[in-house]
């Protein structure tokens, strides 16, 4: 068996961590966002591509964080350390931090919910009782959240009014494929979670595989192969699911079926770079979190330091917001026409 590694920003091997997540999706009101792109230049020689933005991209604005650590606090007071992945509940923020979850509101106040600073572990509990060893996926569904504990290949499920954690698939430490129901499913290195409302589909990223979870009872079954599967979210109303590959640098889309490999097709990339275009046309650096809202998919392209938006119904991908030289959005999100990432410099943003 070939061990898959993560690439990016924070390696396990550095951190003890992974490092992006990948957004769950979700939230947002079914509205756009009112900024777009205009055009974009690109010149290419024999060995690079030199790709001119859009005078009129969005400008970041950090609401919370800054400096590494898991203190509480309003804006600049809070701290974050590994901030891998955002969702919502169309209210408030989430954010999986390392080895804690954190919640954040769109004012910037932070508090910690589960979990407890640097300390690594799988046990189940209330709060700071519970333990994680990496939360590299959360989404937001019926007042709980469901994150991917990424190197514990476990799912697990957070009350956010009372912070109870519980193991609801895969078993702490053990790695594998198996389908099956709860704890006797296995996973291989979880990243993105998104749902549907009725299942949760994880990128089961160390197998290559997108996986789906019944909520209801627990049933985990394979449903699509794809190389290097991070972050993935639904559309809004059921049907499709898409799914970022960082390595192959690639956005698939996959349509749901009732046969036991659902038709996978890409939809934007194939090549390393920072291009805006059509399809393959188009070109990402390393593309994590996803979400989809009112026709539009946004991605979180890290180490292009970039916001990407795809038309769905065209495939055109064009660039909306960059953030400072050496700041990669690893999570995305959207309440209504604002757009939240979490970034690799500890900080969460907004961007309208």
């Amino acid at each position: 068996m070939i061990k898959r590694f993560i690439s990016g920003l924070l390696l396990v091997a550095t951190a003890a961590l992974f490092g992006c997540g990948g957004g769950g999706g979700g939230g947002g009101d079914g509205t756009t966002s009112t900024t777009t792109s205009t055009s974009t230049t690109t010149t290419t020689t024999a060995s690079t591509t030199t790709t001119t933005l859009p005078s009129n991209l969005a400008t970041p604005i950090t609401i919370a964080g800054g400096t590494q650590g898991y203190t509480d606090g309003t804006g600049t007071a809070a701290q974050f350390k590994y901030a891998n992945s955002v969702t919502t509940d169309g209210t408030d923020l989430y954010v999986a931090n390392g080895r804690t979850m954190r919640k954040v509101t769109t004012a910037g106040v932070v508090t910690t919910i589960a979990g407890s600073g640097d300390v690594s572990g799988s046990a189940d509990g209330t709060g700071s009782a519970a333990l994680f060893q990496s939360i590299t996926g959360v989404v937001a569904y019926d007042g709980n959240l469901y994150v991917t504990d990424g190197l514990g290949n476990t799912v697990r499920k957070i009350v956010i009014s009372t912070g109870v954690v519980t193991t609801i698939a895969g078993s702490a430490g053990v790695s594998g494929s198996d389908d099956g129901v709860g704890i006797a499913a296995r996973f291989n290195q979880p990243m993105g979670i998104t749902t549907d409302g009725t299942s949760l589909y994880i990128a089961d990223y160390g197998n290559g595989s997108i996986r789906k979870m019944d909520i209801s009872s627990g049933t985990v079954t394979t449903v699509a192969t794809i190389q290097f599967p991070k972050g993935i979210t639904t559309a809004i109303g059921g049907g499709s699911l898409y799914v970022t590959d960082g390595i192959n640098v690639v956005i698939y889309k996959i349509i749901s079926g009732t046969l036991t490999q659902w038709d996978t097709s890409v939809i934007a990339g194939g090549v390393s770079g920072s291009a805006d275009g059509v399809g393959t046309a188009a070109s990402f650096k390393s593309p994590y979190g996803i979400v989809e809202d009112g026709g539009y998919l946004y991605v979180a392209d890290t180490t292009n330091y970039a916001v990407r938006k795809i038309n769905i119904a065209t495939n055109e991908v064009t660039t909306i917001s960059v953030l400072d030289s050496g700041v990669g959005p690893t999570g995305i999100t959207k309440i209504g026409n604002i757009i939240y990432t979490s970034n690799t410099d500890n900080t969460i943003k907004k961007i309208q």
